[in-house]
């Protein structure tokens, strides 16, 4: 036996409103028929109202989650950006020789006492610009 075919508008209907079936046990079975009943809503809308509230709920997470990923982001950038600078800072501006005894540099830090010494040696020496030179 044959099925008589559906009009063009029950196909466009079903195409567009897809029918999802689901098993439950027989207590969630009567739980959503309580609350049809006693919400007054079919139990399609109330599968829809639990869609709402779980997307706003996956929405309120993920906004959650980027604003988190952004602000750590920011912290790890700033720390990065901090070494980064400090290297640079550090690799132009300070002054290190080699120990003679170990070989290993020795640093000299603006404001410390072998600084001063290096600058009192440096002008006693009478080094100056290279345009005061002439």
């Amino acid at each position: 036996m044959s099925r008589k075919p559906l009009p063009p508008s029950r196909v466009k209907y079903a195409y567009e409103n897809p029918t999802i079936g689901i098993h439950v046990t027989r207590e969630e079975h009567e739980l959503l028929r309580t609350l049809s009943q006693e919400s007054g809503r079919s139990v399609s809308q109330l599968v829809k109202q639990a869609l709402g509230i779980l997307k706003a709920d996956v929405d309120a997470i993920r906004t959650h989650c980027l604003q988190e990923g952004i602000a750590k982001g920011k912290r790890i950038g700033r720390a990065e950006g901090r070494r980064e600078g400090n290297a640079e800072t550090t690799a132009r501006y300070r002054l290190a020789y080699p120990c003679p005894k170990c070989g290993e540099p020795i640093v000299i830090l603006v404001g410390s006492k072998i600084a001063d010494a290096a600058i009192e040696m440096l002008a006693e020496a009478g080094w100056r610009h290279a345009q005061c030179l002439g």
